[in-house]
């Protein structure tokens, strides 16, 4: 089981600051389990989701379902910290997203920096 909470700029900023170390507002964070029994946590900023629907020019339920399915990967092991994960986890997200009946996202990754920038 996941909860998908949607946070406010301040609260998904503090959520980053306290458990990532960084100071700014975030796309999505994710906070898995060790016990599958145990519902893991998925915190989406709407400030951010926002943004980059808008950065991207698509809708914010297009971009809200690829940042769940991005926190879905997150919680399944995937990272997208250096280029070679970055990679790996843009093609697993194309598969899944075609799947799940997302738009054709070409190299959909995580922009939240380039929005801040």
């Amino acid at each position: 089981p996941v909860e998908i909470q949607f946070s406010a700029g301040t609260q998904i900023r503090a959520l980053n600051l306290q458990f990532r170390g960084i100071d700014a507002a975030t796309d999505v964070l994710t906070f898995p389990t060790v016990n599958p029994e145990e519902m893991a946590s998925v915190a989406i900023g709407i400030g951010v989701l926002r943004d980059q629907a808008h950065r991207r020019g698509v809708s914010v339920a297009e971009e809200a379902g690829f940042l769940a399915l991005h926190a879905a990967l997150h919680l399944a092991g995937y990272d997208d910290e250096d280029v070679s994960a970055q990679d790996q986890m843009q093609k697993v997200t194309k598969e899944f997203a075609a799947r799940l009946g997302l738009p054709p996202c070409g190299d959909w990754h995580s922009i939240y920096g380039e929005v801040a920038a």
